[in-house]
């Protein structure tokens, strides 16, 4: 009889193959791709994809690779445990962004210097001090959610005005600023590679997303405009990232297959921003949706500049579907929208 095989090829995600694999995960990973080598560059420290892209993998590479021999790896997964933090922070938060991202850049550091001494504090007596009065056992993600629990207690208790004052105090305190001196020393013995896991929160489950989705389609329907439904690929760059040469011509193999590849995977076109968008709207608890104008037909090579005010037409059109949506919603009481409460 054939022995069953433990190797979870075709799984829909890393986490369903860690669930299997558990220790044994590295000995069958596959790290000859170009994505790896630019995960552990100092200058990565953004990973957006799809659920099932390959996020996590890469994310639990950073626990074996061994391009930094002695590292310390900390995995700040179970993001639920913080992501009602991070909406009811974004509820509080100013509405100006000239306020509000230097205020969410503060908390992150501060967020960020915690986890680091929470897994150091036993290699130095002036990173445990500090640790008394930052940090916390249990699982990086128990401790994420308590630090910026603490934090949203200040806007709660002191509002806009004195939130930024009191994240300055901690961040510039004697205790603080000693502690990251003695983490600084130890990373240079230790590099330390930290790995956030994040809520994507854009799947058919998502009924935030599948609502914009559906006052989009109402949108176009209303202005009798022509569009196609279906799966987008965001990418970094205009041409290596959607299979062109780039700088000087340079090219990598896979570059040449890559439009096939996607269209065989049912992908209809290339953009450079919708995944970013879903990212933070999914951190955030807050809407998004994504209209694009086809602009280069890649099959052709044809470029056609039009049809950017109809997507303009469309998205305006579809917040205020959205809106209309809403107030009926409210009006009929009901937790949830569904079709026939809006005909």
């Amino acid at each position: 009889m054939a022995k069953e095989s433990r190797t979870p090829f075709g799984r829909a995600a890393c986490e369903a193959e860690l669930k299997i694999l558990k220790s044994e995960y590295s000995e069958l990973y596959f790290d000859e791709t170009p994505f790896n080598a630019a995960a552990i560059r100092p200058e990565t420290y953004l990973i957006i994809g799809r659920r099932g892209s390959g996020k996590t993998a890469l994310a639990q590479y950073l626990s074996f690779q061994k391009a930094f021999p002695n590292h310390i790896y900390i995995d700040v997964d179970e993001p639920t445990e913080y992501q009602k933090v991070l909406s009811d922070i974004a509820a509080h938060a100013s509405t100006s962004p000239a306020i509000a991202i230097p205020r969410l850049k503060k908390l992150w550091q501060y967020v960020m210097w915690c986890i680091i001494f929470g897994h150091t504090r036993d290699k130095s007596q002036v990173i445990a001090e500090a640790c008394e009065h930052s940090c916390s056992n249990g699982r990086a993600s128990s401790l994420v959610n308590a630090i910026i629990d603490r934090c949203l207690s200040f806007l709660r208790e002191d509002g806009d005005n004195r939130f930024d004052q009191r994240i300055g105090q901690l961040l510039n305190s004697e205790r603080l600023n000693a502690a990251q001196t003695e983490a600084l020393a130890i990373a240079a013995k230790h590099p330390i590679l930290i790995a956030f896991d994040t809520l994507e929160k854009y799947e058919v489950s998502n009924e935030a997303l599948m609502n914009a989705m559906a006052a989009l389609v109402e949108a176009a329907e209303r202005l009798s405009l022509r569009y196609h439904l279906g799966v987008s690929c965001s990418t970094a760059s205009f041409y290596c990232g959607q299979g062109r040469p780039g700088f000087n011509g340079y090219e990598q193999a896979f570059f040449r297959d890559k439009v096939d590849d996607l269209r065989r995977a049912g992908v209809l076109n290339f953009e450079m921003e919708a995944a970013t968008i879903f990212t933070m709207a999914g951190l955030y608890g807050l809407r998004a949706g994504a209209v694009c104008t086809a602009i280069a037909n890649r099959i052709t090579d044809r470029f056609v500049y039009g049809g950017i005010e109809h997507a303009v037409r469309i998205a305006n059109l579809a917040v205020r579907i959205l809106a209309e949506w809403d107030a009926r919603q409210a009006r009929a009481g009901k937790r949830h929208w569904y079709p026939s409460l809006t005909a």
